[in-house]
């Protein structure tokens, strides 16, 4: 039978060291460069990452103080699977948005660079795209997609979308990006804590 009992000061190393790994885990999401198929940082700049391993760190650290005893184990794992949840629908909505929204722009430069798209299109785009893909069926072509529609625009994107609809694209790649980032980090941390607390003899 497997039962817990107090290693004193090795219960205290898990749980710190854990706590240690997910602030670490934290502030790396927080300063590290960009993906090739996230946003670039023109779009969706830099303070949510800053953001996300500030609220991390102070959330870890509040975990940390205030959940030390065992008794407190079933309480961390119900906020450790929780959060793992939150991350995981937040990793799905944030990678679902990438699929959906981001559009290539080139530079004068010959430089890719990866933009956000607006929710909706303009009435005059929209009825750009319809007129083409009306075009294209009538000499049997395939239809134009928003990117080819991007490119004729010449990579202009207020001719596209309205910038009411881009921020509210962006605020919901942020709510993604903070989702994944607090909630797995959240995640690491409490898990950690509790094994800290539940070493097996």
């Amino acid at each position: 039978m497997m039962l817990a009992t107090d290693y004193g000061i090795f219960n205290q190393l898990v749980a710190g060291a854990g706590s240690l790994m997910a602030m670490s885990a934290a502030l790396l999401l927080g300063f590290k460069g960009r993906a090739r198929w996230e946003p670039s940082d023109q779009d969706v700049d830099k303070g949510a990452q800053k953001v996300g391993a500030l609220a991390s760190a102070v959330l870890i650290g509040f975990i940390f103080l205030e959940l030390p005893r065992p008794e407190d184990v079933p309480t961390l794992m119900h906020l450790a699977f929780i959060c793992l949840a939150v991350a995981v629908v937040s990793l799905l909505v944030y990678s679902a948005l990438t699929t959906i929204f981001i559009y290539i722009q080139w530079q004068d430069t010959s430089e890719q660079r990866n933009i956000i798209g607006g929710l909706a299109l303009r009435a005059e785009a929209r009825e750009a795209l319809n007129r083409e893909a009306k075009l294209a069926k009538e000499s049997g072509q395939v239809p134009p997609t928003i990117q080819e529609l991007f490119k004729g625009a010449a990579y202009v994107i207020d001719q596209l979308w309205s910038r009411p609809s881009r921020a509210l694209t962006k605020a919901l790649f942020t709510l993604g990006y903070l989702g994944l980032t607090i909630a797995g980090t959240i995640a690491l941390a409490s898990a950690s804590i509790a094994i800290g607390h539940h070493i097996p003899r």
